[in-house]
């Protein structure tokens, strides 16, 4: 306030310690006139926290200045603090995230102890308490759904430093996981045997909750090449039932893991499923690539859904001898079978298809043993007798 008879000008300011800067308002105030002078202050960057400095308004005449009014007042020195997040940015799923951030002196970087930091998300938070070296940490659970997620963090005021807050991203990824069929993969085709695929996590020591793991299985025919699909929910024990029914064939199953909670290389296998009134006899003969007159003798069906029969190959001089016909599929007019015996008095396993669908029969046999490989590729029957059924 003007307190004069008469229009002035005056220039407002405060006095500050070594190392503030104050600005400075000019004004002209008629006589009896009443204003607002607005100054800023700084303070000193090296300042402590909690020092008391006096500080003192400063009003006064630019055209006499014996005309002037000063007032002190005490001001207590707050400075800002600093948090910065050091935790981990992405985490598996159900694995424990640690989280971390550090609380400091913003101006110098010194670290602050004892100040309480709360990290949140959503619904969710944790509090904790910087150490001797700033550091405050926690840990997440992740057990959100996999994908990126903001977090924030915030840092409480406390001895007259200032509270602070910021944000930090953490990626959820999917859980990794293996997968195993427990079913038997030969059965009949009336049994209604499901195929069971048991999800395992990685052993971490952090449990997952599998019931969010989908199973799906493809299965394609090697006779017809037909495809189904199937899939399923694992219960809380990572098992997963899948009612499959693919008619009598032999398939080949793929396996994998949907639902965007965990992943796992897909599994292959083979599934016979056999009709245990399918039956295949006769004979045929054909040469191979090679000239080799190759001649297949079978004679094979399930007896109390038990495999048996006698199969025996020539290729030239090479001559397989079967002693237990593993499997038989019959599907319409087509047949494939297995059979463990000799070739050549060494162990060895045959695999043979058979098509008696045209004018003459096909076939085509691979013998593997220890050493040696056969594959006759697919050959056309010169003369055949083959037989494939069901009764």
């Amino acid at each position: 306030m003007n307190t004069g008879e008469a229009t002035d000008t005056f220039e407002f300011t405060e006095l500050v310690p070594d190392g503030w800067t104050a600005t400075t308002q000019r004004m002209t105030l008629t006589a009896g006139q009443r204003a607002t002078a607005t100054i800023t202050v700084t303070a000193g960057t090296d300042e402590l926290v909690g020092e008391r400095h006096t500080l003192i308004a400063r009003g006064r005449s630019t055209t006499d200045s014996s005309v002037v009014t000063e007032y002190p007042f005490l001001v207590d020195m707050n400075r800002p603090s600093a948090i910065t997040y050091t935790g981990d940015s992405t985490v598996d799923h159900s694995d424990p995230a640690r989280l971390a951030a550090r609380v400091t002196d913003k101006f110098s970087g010194t670290p602050l102890a004892g100040h309480k930091v709360v990290f949140s998300h959503a619904d969710w938070f944790v509090e904790a308490t910087t150490g001797a070296d700033g550091v405050a940490t926690a840990s997440w659970p992740a057990d959100l759904a996999p994908g990126a997620y903001t977090f924030a963090m915030s840092a409480g005021a406390k001895d007259g430093y200032t509270a602070s807050t910021g944000t930090f991203p953490i990626t959820v990824e999917p859980e990794s996981a293996t997968l195993a069929i427990t079913s038997p993969t030969i059965y009949a085709d009336d049994s209604g045997q499901a195929l069971t695929v048991k999800v395992t996590e990685e052993a971490d020591g952090s449990s997952a909750d599998l019931s969010r793991a989908t199973v799906q299985v493809q299965l394609r025919s090697a006779l017809s090449g037909e495809v189904r699909n199937y899939s399923a929910t694992a219960d809380t024990n990572g098992i997963a039932t899948v009612g499959v029914d693919a008619p009598a064939g032999l398939w080949s199953a793929t396996v994998g893991v949907t639902g965007g909670y965990f992943t796992a290389p897909p599994i292959q296998a083979e599934l016979v499923v056999y009709d245990p009134d399918g039956e295949v006899t006769g004979a045929a003969a054909a040469p191979d690539s090679t000239g080799r007159n190759v001649v297949l003798t079978v004679a094979a069906r399930y007896a109390d859904n038990a495999p048996t029969g006698a199969v025996t190959m020539t290729a030239g001089r090479q001559t397989f001898n079967g002693t237990a016909l593993r499997w038989l599929v019959v599907s319409g007019t087509s047949a494939v079978f297995e059979v463990n015996g000799t070739l050549d008095n060494q162990p060895a396993t045959l695999r043979a298809t058979v098509h008696t669908d045209g004018d003459r029969d096909r076939f085509s046999i691979k013998v593997t043993s220890a050493t040696t490989t056969y594959t006759s590729g697919d050959l056309t029957a010169r003369t055949s007798a083959l037989t494939v059924h069901t009764s």
